[in-house]
């Protein structure tokens, strides 16, 4: 039986990226962290925000909220209340940089030098082992980005409440269309 002989610096190169793969993971926590920062801001200004019957602030404020879940805030200039919700939604961008990792493992394994021909033992170990340090360095910051809440990002971005208006329209944020702003 013939045995496919393989390359030892090719071998040691595709060994050597390993701790690449680790370095290369690219965790949304590091990068934009658990909290995103929410401008409000209302015509007039002065509006008081509660959240949970808490005075948060005043308008124009900028709010430093936890991306891991959604709020219900409440919005009081005198007399007048509007209900503004916060919602969070997956962030794919931030979990797509998750994955890198695994991918250029996959893409590692199959352009390596064992060939398919009569892999020898060591270098289905080195697969294997390429491929689980993959997997290691994309789950690891996924399921931390997912726990810490920093792969979700707060809609709307920016909110604007305009208590001049006659009809009680709920508050718009910038970047809705102006269909929804009605």
């Amino acid at each position: 039986m013939h045995r496919h002989t393989v390359d030892p610096r090719r071998f040691l190169l595709t060994l050597a990226l390993i701790p690449v793969l680790v370095l290369a993971t690219s965790c949304a926590l590091s990068v934009q962290g658990p909290t995103q920062s929410i401008p409000f801001d209302s015509n007039p200004q002065g509006a008081e925000i509660y959240l949970d019957g808490e005075l948060l602030g005043v308008t124009p404020i900028t709010l430093e909220l936890s991306r891991g879940s959604g709020y219900t805030l409440l919005v009081r200039l005198g007399d007048q209340e509007r209900e503004v919700i916060i919602t969070n939604a997956i962030d794919g961008g931030a979990l797509v940089l998750d994955v890198i990792p695994f991918a250029a493992a996959v893409i590692l394994v199959v352009a390596s030098p064992c060939g398919s021909e009569g892999w020898t033992d060591l270098c289905t170990t080195a697969q294997t082992i390429v491929i689980g340090a993959g997997a290691v360095a994309s789950g690891i910051p996924l399921v931390i980005d997912v726990a810490s809440g920093a792969a979700y990002d707060l809609l709307p971005r920016e909110v604007m409440i305009d208590f001049d208006s006659e009809d009680a329209s709920p508050p718009t944020s910038v970047g809705e269309s102006e269909a929804g702003r009605d």
